[in-house]
């Protein structure tokens, strides 16, 4: 059964990918209008001209839609990773909603258990600071453990050590995040425009 966390990320990819497409379909009928207002006027300007003239614009032409190509990747590639901070900006703020919630301690005590399989039974917790808080009621379930902070941890979330601190095991909302992050930025497609 997904978690909350997972539809809601899956709610935000399809309104980012919807966005998308809606975004690759303005910018392409932008550029296909730009290039054909260049071309006719272009077209009008070679009738007039000599051949060496018409080589010459030919070579302006080709130039100038070089840069425009260019400068539409670059403003392309601006307005996609905007776009993935607006998303990603709007999430930040739904995982401090969650994170202030009283579901936020069960998702705590589930992704303890699951790391315990993980790392065994002297493993070593990690917490952002804020949720140390929760110290005493993970120890209830993993036992005698230590529980320290770890300031990487921002979101929230718990990652623990083996006793070796040979295996680091995550499930910090910070690494579902990161991780959904590089997918999304792998999915919002404008290189096809």
């Amino acid at each position: 059964m997904a978690s909350r966390l997972d539809i809601f990320l899956k709610t935000v990819n399809d309104n980012a990918n919807k966005k998308c497409t809606d975004l690759n379909n303005k910018a392409q009928n932008t550029y296909n209008k730009s290039v054909s207002i260049y071309q006719k006027k272009s077209s009008k300007d070679m009738k007039k001209r000599l051949s060496a003239e018409k080589v010459r614009i030919d070579s302006g032409v080709n130039n100038q839609i070089t840069t425009y190509e260019a400068q539409k990747q670059t403003s392309l590639l601006k307005i996609k990773n905007d776009y993935i901070d607006k998303v990603f900006d709007e999430l930040d703020s739904k995982i401090t909603e969650f994170t202030n919630s009283d579901s936020y301690l069960e998702f705590l005590k589930k992704s303890a258990l699951s790391l315990k399989e993980a790392v065994g039974e002297n493993g070593k917790y990690y917490l952002r600071a804020d949720d140390l808080k929760y110290s005493d009621e993970l120890k209830k379930i993993l036992g005698d453990v230590s529980i320290s902070e770890d300031a990487t941890i921002i979101l929230g979330g718990i990652a623990a050590t083996d006793s070796s601190a040979a295996i680091r095991a995550d499930d910090t909302i910070d690494c579902r995040v990161s991780q959904q992050r590089t997918e999304f930025h792998k999915s919002v497609d404008f290189d096809n425009i």
